[in-house]
């Protein structure tokens, strides 16, 4: 008996000591830990590449990661939510925004000249991004991802093959007999939009603008509503309808590729984000994105899956 409970008397002792040791080291890793907010408008790929952050996050720190999916449908509101110290790490920002029409503070300072031909080089972009981001935005950029979200002009191959289109330039000579459709902000996109892209390429004003949903856009082309469709070429509805995307031949828009936005604030706390983040860079394409689309739109499946599968897949998970 007496024996019993001095080993009973050990075993507890060393629990204790066990428990004591294991709070002590949840405590140190707790004082270490912060939250990291990630936002995302709430679409496509902006909501799996924000997924694939907090998932990489959490795989690699102890950090307390949140994700913020609802910021609109713009990433205009995601910027500002970055600006406004809201969120910490914006997914997904786009290059292309260098030249204005998400970072206005380049045009004020006179950082940059939107009509200079140099802004269509991505690796300026991302150059001046880099060296510029910290000192005007307070922030650095992370990637690019390998992908870009850009502005589309897609027929269908029935309207390609008659036409022996190709590229925009392709419409010269044949816009005046054509419907175009476009969402309400491509009319009166600064720089890009439809009143450039007539300038840019020398074409006739469209027979027909038709502004609607960007949703609604796809099927209107395939079914034969629209001749010319502007859309996004992230979306999965692009090779879904079997649509052919006319070649940008004349550099119209800017690079859009996909980069991370990340507050310097958060990076003083946590500077391991950038190596995290970084494995991203360049390791997804934009098949990789119609196809994970795809999975969320069509299918309707959970972002935050379809995300973890695409790790997996590329053995970052």
């Amino acid at each position: 008996m007496i024996k019993g409970k001095k080993l009973f008397f050990a075993v507890s002792i060393v629990l204790i000591i066990a428990s004591l040791f294991l709070a002590a080291c949840s405590s140190k890793k707790d004082s270490n830990s912060v939250t990291i907010k990630i936002g995302a408008p709430h679409y496509g790929e902006p909501v799996l590449t924000a997924n694939m952050a907090k998932l990489l996050l959490e795989d690699r720190t102890e950090h307390n990661i949140q994700l913020i999916t609802n910021l609109g449908t713009t990433s205009i509101i995601l910027d500002q939510a970055l600006r406004s110290n809201e969120i910490d790490i914006a997914a997904l920002l786009w290059s292309g925004g260098t030249t204005g029409t998400q970072h206005p503070k380049f045009l004020e300072e006179g950082l940059v000249d939107p009509n200079d031909p140099k802004w269509r080089d991505v690796d300026t972009v991302l150059a001046f991004l880099r060296e510029k981001g910290p000192e005007v935005l307070n922030r650095e950029y992370i990637g690019p991802l390998g992908f870009e979200n850009t502005y589309a002009i897609v027929v269908t191959k029935e309207t390609a093959a008659r036409y022996n289109l190709e590229k925009m330039s392709d419409l010269k000579g044949l816009s005046q007999d054509f419907i175009v459709g476009m969402d309400d902000s491509y009319m009166d996109w600064p720089i890009v939009g439809y009143p450039f892209m007539l300038e840019w390429y020398e074409l006739e004003p469209f027979k027909q603008t038709v502004q609607m949903n960007i949703g609604l856009l796809y099927e209107a082309v395939a079914q034969g509503e629209l001749d010319v469709g502007i859309v996004y070429s992230t979306d999965s509805r692009i090779g879904i309808y079997d649509l052919v995307w006319l070649e940008d031949d004349l550099d119209l828009y800017y690079p859009y590729d996909a980069v991370y936005g990340v507050s310097l604030d958060i990076l003083e706390k946590a500077p391991e984000i950038r190596d995290v983040l970084g494995e991203l860079t360049n390791r997804i394409d934009i098949s990789d994105v119609h196809r994970m689309n795809a999975e969320v739109d069509v299918k309707e499946r959970d972002p935050e899956e379809v995300a973890k599968e695409f790790l997996e897949e590329i053995g970052l998970l």
